[in-house]
């Protein structure tokens, strides 16, 4: 497992400090709650000091191959929202509007798992699951109380 640091500044994720200004650029077209989601999640961790980056975790999966049948290995990249840091501090974040079930979990987990450092791991959801810590120790918070509570993620 690698894990590379991709700067914001790339050309794949662009947050808005103004909403507004983003639906107006994007021609009210995509207003789903899930990217807005993610823009007041970025904007609060900037507002609360963080630099924040995106995640880019190499895994390797084994796939058959359809020509010979035989199982071959494949490299992915996997995608962590953000990672936040702040002096010795650092949060791996992934937004999820709705987790409806096991094979949402899975996939949204996924990234998480495959790092392997001993950094807390965190799922924001609009959905709130529950709030606490998984059986993989990831921790599961509530959207809401994220922006009430600044010190949510130390929890």
């Amino acid at each position: 497992m690698n894990l590379a640091i991709t700067y914001i500044s790339t050309p794949y994720k662009v947050y808005f400090e103004d909403v507004g200004i983003r639906n107006g650029v994007l021609s009210y077209r995509q207003i789903e709650p899930t990217h807005l989601m993610e823009n007041v999640i970025f904007n609060e961790l900037r507002f609360r000091g963080y630099s924040v980056d995106v995640g880019q975790i190499e895994v390797r999966d084994k796939i058959e191959d359809e020509q010979t049948g035989l199982e071959k290995e494949i490299k992915k990249y996997l995608e962590t929202d953000f990672v936040a840091n702040e002096g010795s501090n650092r949060f791996y974040i992934q937004s999820v509007y709705l987790i409806d079930g096991p094979e949402k979990r899975k996939e949204e987990t996924r990234s998480l798992l495959n790092i392997k450092d001993s950094f807390k791991k965190v799922i924001i959801t609009y959905n709130n699951v529950f709030d606490g810590y998984d059986n993989n120790g990831i921790y599961y918070l509530d959207f809401y109380r994220f922006l009430i509570d600044e010190n949510s993620l130390y929890k």
